[in-house]
């Protein structure tokens, strides 16, 4: 009975150990970057040209799953995103104050949404 009980009392003591060493390790993991939202400029149709958007960084939505999300909030868009390529971004969001917007393509690109998704 005296081994049972040793081998019970080692065997939690073994387990509080890796959890404290799993909580140890995820304390000191770096956290995932904000992601930015850079906002649809509303002057030309390329989504991939930097210059049709705006957010105080001159660049497009970067072309991945986690860096930056595409935001429109424009009331009366004009010009309307066209994907002349499949791309990428963390999310898309629409601003209450967004009209009507039709995201589009020339031949068949896929629009790939990261964990952020569609907020609105």
């Amino acid at each position: 009975m005296n081994e049972i009980y040793g081998r019970a009392t080692w065997f939690c003591a073994a387990s509080a150990l890796r959890y404290a060493a799993i909580g140890f390790a995820l304390a000191l993991a770096p956290e995932a970057p904000a992601q930015i939202a850079i906002e649809w400029a509303n002057v030309g149709t390329d989504f991939a040209t930097d210059a049709n958007w705006l957010g105080g960084i001159p660049t497009a939505p970067a072309n991945d799953l986690i860096t930056n999300t595409a935001s429109f909030g424009t009331a009366t868009p004009t010009a309307q995103p066209n994907f002349a390529a499949g791309r990428s971004v963390a999310g898309v969001v629409f601003a209450s104050t967004a009209g009507t917007f039709t995201l589009s393509g020339t031949g068949s690109p896929t629009l790939t949404l990261g964990t952020a998704g569609i907020d609105q």
